[in-house]
Order: structure tokens, then C-alpha cells, then sequence
């Protein structure tokens, strides 16, 4: 009977001592789930085959970083679980049939149990090649044809994502040809570290375009949609053909989607009706920016435009740009001027002549008061101008177009170009020219290149059977190349030349001593460069200018004179930083010369010896800060000259660099 009391008694204080035994301790409360940690280090071990920089870019787990003080990255068990995934499927993609990855408890750091460590470990196996591929069904088509499009071949490690590229490009083959209902399945048959793919081929036939529907139209004709269609009713319907009229819709500018389905094929006449669906963009825009600029500070912008004019695709385009300055003369307080001014409008039909030929019909009107900058800001005489033009651009090919332009330009006062003979007074003067373009571009994003190219040739023709004050033929190329390298690095080379040649014979006054130059070019169409977009390091436009004196109060007077002759060159790495900013490292290198005969190999390699004069090659290097914006770079540069000018023939900078800031890439 005592005995079974001593037992109530101890099995009520058990069940009372229970939720505080059963309770942890501060200690204890540290837990995965409780307590968040985070990962100072993130090791992988046993890799060989791909180095860690590549596998840790596909992690969820980051390590904390120097370089990003401010990143404190969290440790959670999921993303560690999801990691080992992804880690193992990039291995089995590429190859690693075998690849197996496992991963430790989290090791907390000596000193700390709020930080961790982070290890994974891999066992790659053996990497299995490809032994062969096996076409079935290719009829009508060839083997060899269809094997001409696979990129895997014998021997290379068996790639699952090049795999899947192989099918669909099989794929896409057979459906330019018009075979839209083509099917195409693809196997692996896997013997010890050897594979073969069989691909299944079922083409079905040849597909003819049927009726063409357009739905979503509200403020287009049907016809703006239609007519820039690559494919037409009774046409083979190829793949590639509606790719690119997709495309050329899209470069309407007047839809904002564009989505193409096609029907049901016809079991006995082979037909398929296609249905396009499009979303009209906002016809009408006005936009007003501010910006800042080199020769105005401040810059003011606006633009009011309409893309369908009369229902047919017809652009209005109004703009105007305005600057302003501060001045600070000597002796004087500073003080506001306006700077810069121009007005323009255009009007664009899109298609004439029946064809897919742009036209178009434009005017302007200018007033420049400032031509250049330098230690202080040089103002020069106004240039007041106005003109129109009427351009005609057409697509060539896929990559190229060209353009014909007539442009008539009326100069009211400028009094540096076309130079009257002493004795004679300042007047206006018009020109008249006619220039022609090709262009072939294969960029894929010419805001920010990373890859392709850009060819551009120009020829322009004054004077002549076109009447006018200028005679000069000009000619000039650029070609620009974008290379990617490892370590997302993109290389960006360039290269341009331009000549220019006065012709015909003009009666010369007596006692006229301008050259023939300066008789029959006007200043604005002669060569120059320098500044943000080519030389770097000088101010812009100030390869051209010549020092003509300095008076005692080191007031600069000097004058633009430009050249026959260009040549420009550059070369430039960018790489990305960390979020939307990124680094360059950049060499320029030009030059205008004012006549041919002035060029020779020693001035153009000028990187050694004394100091460069006007007909020498001017190099430059310097570095930059790129911060990326949807319509392209934000860009901080600095320029260094790497040889300084001649006492006799000096620059318009006396500093050894210049710092540019501006919108967009150099090239």
C-alpha cells in the first residue's frame, strides 16, 4: 500500500517536472528554421570537368563577398536542395550520365553559429560521347542534306541541350520548305560511355497558304498588315518566309503583338488558312526629355509625333532641341545664354510605287552659336540655316538597305564656310547634293552590341548639274565589329575613312587667295573629329580646329578648318561590374588631314618620339563607367592622350585629358 503512494507521488512529479525538462534552453532555441544564418563560403569539391566559377554561377546559395559588402546572403536548406539538383542536371546534360552530388550539413564557422559554410560534393563518372546519329524517314530529302544542319557530331561529349537544338533545327528545315505539319522525334541509345541518336522524321506534305485572316485591327487598314506579307495565297507555306513578315509588321511601329496561327490543313488540296491577330499601338505621342550636353549644358528636347496618318501608316514626326549655357566672361558674373536650336519636321509613307520603298519628305531650321569648347567656351559667329530633303530607303536584303537622298540647304549667315574673296562682302549661300547609302547591320541590339556587325558606305555629291555654292564629291565608310570573349567581355572594334574632293572650275577674282578647299567645301561637310564618340581625350570637333594666336590676356583665337581626309580608328573592351554597371577599357586613334599629300606612314604612326602636330595621328587611352538604361548606356569616360602637342601647332585643350559624359555607346 506504501509502495503504490511513493508511486503516485513520483509519477506526479514526473508529469509536473515534464514541460520544463522537455523545454530547450536559449542555447538550444538556435535552430535552422528559428534562427536565420548566413553563408560565409561556398565550397564545391571533386569538379573537373567544369571549373567552380562556372557551376557556383548556377547556385541559389551565394557566399558573401568583399567585393559586396553590403550582400548578406542567407542560408536555407531548400535552396541547398535545389542547388544539388541543378548541379547534377547540368553534369547529366552534358554528358555525366553517372554524375551524382551531395552535400554536408551546413559547418558553422569557428567563433560564430550565425555563419556557415556551404560544401558540395560531386562524383562526375564517366563522360559518355556521341557515336553517331541515325536519321529515319528523311524522304524527300536527302540524308546528307538534313545532316548538314546538325551542329552535334561523332566523338563530341553528349550534350542533351545540343540534342534538342539538332531536333528542332531538323525541324525547321523541313518547315521552310513547306512541310508545316513536320514531326520529329528523337532517342538515345545509351552502350556502357558510347550513344547514338535516332531521329524520327514524318514530314507530311508540302503545305499552300489558303485565306489569310486579320483580326484586332481598329485604326489600320487591313492592307497595312498584309502588304508585308513575305508569303502569299497559293504560296508554299514556309516557316522562315512567315518569320519574316512577323517581323516586318512588327517594324511598322504601328503593333505592339503580333501572333501568327495556322489552321487546319486541307486533307485533299493541301491548304491552310493563316490567322494573324495584332495589338495596335498608341497612334499619337509627345515627348519632352532634358539632358546635358558638351556644348550646351543644359538641353532641352520635345517631339509630337503620329504613326497612321489617313488610316495607311503614314508618320508625322515634329521635334525641336534648345540649349542653354552659362558664360562666365571676364570680369564679369556669370550669366545665361541660349545655345543650340533646331526645329525639324518630317512626313514618311512607308510604301510608294506599289513597293515597300519609305519616302521621305522632311524640312529644318538651325541656329548654331557655339561651335566648339576649350579652356573657356569659345563662341563664334551664329550659322543660321535652313533646308529640306527627300530621302527614299528601301531593304535590299535581309540585313541591308539602302538610301537615296536629295537634300537643298540655304545657309542665311556663316562666316567661315565658302569664304569670300578679300574685298568681297559676307553673304548667304544654298547647296544642293544628292548622296546614296548601304548599310548592313546584323546587331542584335544597337543600343548596347554585343555580337555582330555594322557596314556602312556613303557617297554624296554637291554641285554640279544640281547648281549651288559647293562642288565637292565625298566619300566615306565605317565598319564596327562586336566580338564576345570569355568572361561576358564583349570587343568592340572599329574602324572609318572619308575623303572628300572639290571639282570644277569657278572664276577666281583678282587678288583671291582661298584656297580651292576653302572655295568650294562649306565647313560643315569637311572632316573633323575628336570627342565623346571618336577621339577621346579632346574636346569635340577639335581635331580640324587650328590655333591661329594667343594675345597676352590668353585669349585663344582660332578657327575650324577640317580636311579632305579621315581616318579613325578604336578599339574597346567592356565587361560587366555588378548590377546595372559596367567597365570599359578603350584606344582611339585619328586624324583629319586639310589635303592628301599631307599624310605619310611617319605621321600616321605616332605613338613614339616628340610631340604631334596638325598632320599627325592623335592617340588616346582611358577607361570608363557604363550604368545600363533601356534605350542603351549612360556613359562616364576619361580620355588620356598619350603625346602632347607641339608648341607651334597647338591643341585647342591645353590638359594631357578630357572627362566625357554621354548617352549611348562610342560605337
Amino acid at each position: 500500500m506504501r509502495g503504490a503512494v511513493y508511486a503516485r507521488v513520483l509519477l506526479a512529479v514526473l508529469l509536473l517536472a515534464c514541460p520544463f525538462a522537455g523545454k530547450p534552453s536559449s542555447a538550444q532555441k538556435i535552430s535552422e528554421f528559428e534562427t536565420p544564418r548566413q553563408v560565409r563560403r561556398v565550397e564545391i569539391h571533386g569538379n573537373e570537368a567544369f571549373s567552380d566559377r562556372k557551376l557556383r554561377g548556377f547556385l541559389r546559395t551565394r557566399g558573401s563577398s568583399w567585393f559586396k559588402p553590403w550582400r548578406h546572403p542567407p542560408y536555407r536548406s531548400d535552396f541547398v536542395r535545389f542547388d544539388r539538383v541543378t548541379l547534377q542536371s547540368y553534369y547529366r546534360r552534358h554528358g555525366f550520365l553517372a554524375a551524382r552530388v551531395d552535400s554536408a550539413p551546413a559547418i558553422p564557422v569557428p567563433g560564430t553559429s550565425a555563419r556557415v559554410d556551404v560544401h558540395f560534393f560531386l562524383t562526375e563518372g564517366s563522360l559518355t560521347r556521341l557515336a553517331g546519329v541515325r536519321l529515319e524517314g528523311t524522304t524527300p530529302l536527302s540524308e546528307a542534306e538534313v545532316q548538314r544542319v546538325l551542329k552535334l557530331e561523332p566523338s563530341d561529349p553528349l550534350d542533351i541541350t545540343m540534342i534538342e537544338a539538332d531536333r528542332q533545327a531538323i525541324e525547321d528545315h523541313y518547315a521552310d520548305l513547306g512541310y508545316a505539319a513536320v514531326q520529329v522525334r528523337d532517342s538515345l541509345e545509351v552502350d556502357s560511355v558510347r550513344a547514338l541518336v535516332v531521329y524520327r522524321i514524318v514530314p507530311g506534305p508540302i503545305v499552300r497558304m489558303g485565306q489569310v485572316g486579320v483580326e484586332g485591327i481598329k485604326d489600320t487598314r487591313r492592307r497595312v498588315v498584309t502588304r508585308e506579307l513575305t508569303v502569299h495565297p497559293g504560296d508554299i507555306l514556309s516557316r522562315k518566309k512567315l518569320a519574316e513578315s512577323q517581323q516586318r509588321i512588327y517594324d511598322t511601329g504601328l503593333y505592339g503583338d503580333v501572333i501568327f496561327e495556322r489552321g487546319d490543313i486541307d486533307s485533299t488540296t493541301h491548304l491552310a488558312d493563316l490567322h494573324l491577330t495584332v495589338r495596335e499601338r498608341k497612334m499619337a505621342w509627345v515627348d519632352v526629355g532634358l539632358g546635358y550636353g558638351t556644348l550646351d549644358q543644359l538641353r532641352l528636347t520635345s517631339e509630337w509625333g503620329h504613326r497612321n496618318m489617313g488610316h495607311e501608316g503614314i508618320r508625322f514626326v515634329a521635334s525641336g532641341r534648345l540649349g542653354f549655357g552659362v558664360t562666365t566672361p571676364d570680369s564679369a558674373q556669370p550669366k545665361t545664354r541660349l545655345g543650340n536650336r533646331r526645329a525639324d519636321a518630317a512626313i514618311s509613307q512607308p510604301w510608294i510605287f506599289g513597293t515597300r520603298t519609305q519616302a521621305t519628305v522632311g524640312g529644318y531650321a538651325e541656329q548654331i552659336v557655339q561651335t566648339q569648347t576649350g579652356d573657356r567656351a569659345l563662341l563664334l559667329f551664329p550659322l543660321r540655316a535652313y533646308g529640306a530633303s527627300l530621302a527614299l530607303r528601301r531593304d535590299l536584303w535581309r540585313w541591308t538597305r539602302g538610301t537615296l537622298a536629295f537634300e537643298h540647304r540655304h545657309v542665311i549667315s556663316d562666316s567661315t564656310s565658302l569664304k569670300p574673296a578679300p574685298g568681297e562682302e559676307e553673304k548667304s549661300y544654298s547647296t544642293r547634293r544628292v548622296g546614296l547609302s548601304i548599310e548592313r547591320d546584323t546587331r542584335i541590339n544597337p543600343f548596347d552590341p554585343k555580337a555582330g556587325s555594322d557596314l556602312i558606305g556613303n557617297t554624296v555629291i554637291a554641285g554640279g548639274v544640281l547648281k549651288g555654292s559647293a562642288r565637292f564629291t565625298k566619300l566615306s565608310g565605317a565598319a564596327t565589329t562586336y566580338i564576345p570573349v570569355p568572361r561576358r567581355i564583349t570587343l568592340a572594334l572599329r574602324l572609318q575613312a572619308g575623303y572628300i574632293r572639290p571639282f570644277g572650275e569657278r572664276a577666281v577674282p583678282a587678288g583671291d587667295t582661298l584656297s580651292e578647299i576653302e572655295r568650294n567645301i562649306p565647313v560643315d561637310d569637311r572632316f573633323v573629329t575628336g570627342g565623346a564618340s571618336s577621339v577621346r581625350g579632346y574636346f569635340e570637333s577639335e581635331i580640324g580646329f587650328r590655333i591661329l594666336s594667343v594675345d597676352s590676356a590668353g585669349v585663344v583665337k582660332g578657327e575650324i578648318r577640317g580636311g579632305e581626309l579621315l581616318l579613325l580608328g578604336s578599339v574597346e573592351a567592356r565587361f560587366p561590374l555588378f548590377w546595372v554597371l559596367g567597365g570599359a577599357a578603350f584606344m582611339d586613334a585619328g586624324n583629319v588631314w586639310e589635303r592628301p599629300r599631307d599624310v605619310s606612314l611617319k605621321r600616321v604612326f605616332t605613338v613614339t618620339g616628340g610631340g604631334v602636330g596638325y598632320s599627325d595621328m592623335r592617340y588616346s587611352v582611358g577607361a570608363g563607367i557604363r550604368i545600363a538604361t533601356p534605350v542603351g548606356p549612360v556613359r562616364f569616360d576619361y580620355g588620356w592622350k598619350l603625346k602632347r602637342a607641339r608648341s607651334d601647332e597647338r591643341d585647342l585643350s591645353s590638359s594631357r585629358g578630357t572627362f566625357h559624359f554621354s548617352l549611348g555607346q562610342a560605337f
